[in-house]
């Protein structure tokens, strides 16, 4: 356990295989291997990673918000098959909660997992993956453990400043929660669309456009127009030295790219720019993942040149 501690704080990402299911894990504070659970799991970066810790401390410390009726049921239902939604106070990455300022918490009912969590002394991000992926490196090193992880979880968000809502319901009954809490709001979406919602809670102030990475052409013009790009690499010879650019990754590693995406979205969009323009990244593996989350946030540039005619 010391050594995968020490492997933990170095930024490694490790598997667990239980009985039935399969998980990633890395410390909530290791943004890059978020970014590889991503990656390893093609999962879609609007869905959030579960982060799960063994003492409700952990919770304290990453949450801004927690009410007494989350004292209450944490009380009650931890450690066994209940998911919290509560408000992060910004020491993680946005990447782990899907660009939401939100946080997905648990503890799990397997007293091996939370022996896991307490010997690496830092709360967990988990994420489901198949054994058989093609994404998963396959020397990754592996746990196994006797007690199974995963499970039907209820879900209640405490986003709403008024009531609890119950996002899913599982193996607890409502009842059962409704008399810890008192009432509910009901989900009247799909969980994965109040999430979605959740991270559209602070839209962007700025006019956000996208362009297909390599056919991005701005000259000096830019300047004058007050524009904000943003680029996967290096952003070469078809955009003006003299504008605004940030680049996701120097290296353009995809990970890297990954870790930086939503913050420097965040950043630019504080600027005063008149228009941020972003270059899609390579289509493929996380590459893929993150532009059609890209595609969800900005119009196409087509609609930026109509744009920019109807405003001369």
């Amino acid at each position: 356990m010391d050594d995968m501690k020490s492997k933990l704080q170095k930024g490694a990402v490790l598997r667990a295989k239980c009985p039935g299911s399969s998980l990633f894990f890395t410390s909530v504070f290791n943004a890059c291997g978020i970014a590889r659970m991503f990656q390893y799991t093609a999962r879609d970066i609007d869905n959030p990673l579960v982060v799960s810790v063994d003492n409700r401390m952990d919770v304290l410390d990453l949450c801004a918000d927690f009410s007494e009726n989350a004292y209450h049921l944490t009380s009650t239902c931890w450690p066994g098959p209940m998911n919290l939604i509560l408000k992060g106070n910004g020491k993680t990455s946005e990447l782990l909660s899907a660009g939401s300022s939100y946080l997905m918490f648990t503890m799990p009912a397997s007293k091996e997992f939370r022996n896991i969590i307490a010997q690496a002394q830092t709360p967990l991000a988990l994420c489901e993956c198949d054994d058989d992926s093609d994404y998963c490196p396959p020397d990754i090193e592996t746990i196994t453990i006797d007690q199974d992880v995963t499970g039907d979880f209820s879900v209640v968000s405490f986003a709403d400043e008024q009531k609890p809502v119950l996002v899913r319901e599982g193996s607890i009954p409502t009842a059962a929660i409704k008399e810890i809490v008192g009432p509910l709001l009901p989900l009247s979406t799909e969980p994965k669309e109040y999430w979605s919602a959740l991270a559209s809670e602070n839209p962007l102030a700025t006019p956000f456009f996208i362009a297909d990475k390599g056919t991005l052409f701005i000259d000096k013009s830019g300047e004058s127009a007050n524009i904000g790009v943003i680029t996967f690499g290096s952003a070469g010879q078809l955009i003006a030295d003299t504008l605004s650019v940030k680049t996701l990754s120097d290296s353009e590693d995809i990970c890297e790219a990954a870790v930086n995406f939503f913050s420097t979205i965040r950043e630019m969009d504080k600027k005063g720019f008149n228009s941020i323009i972003m270059e899609t990244l390579p289509e493929k593996d996380l590459g893929r993942q993150i532009n059609a989350r890209l595609r969800t946030m900005g119009m196409d540039i087509a609609n930026f040149a109509f744009l920019m005619n109807e405003n001369n």
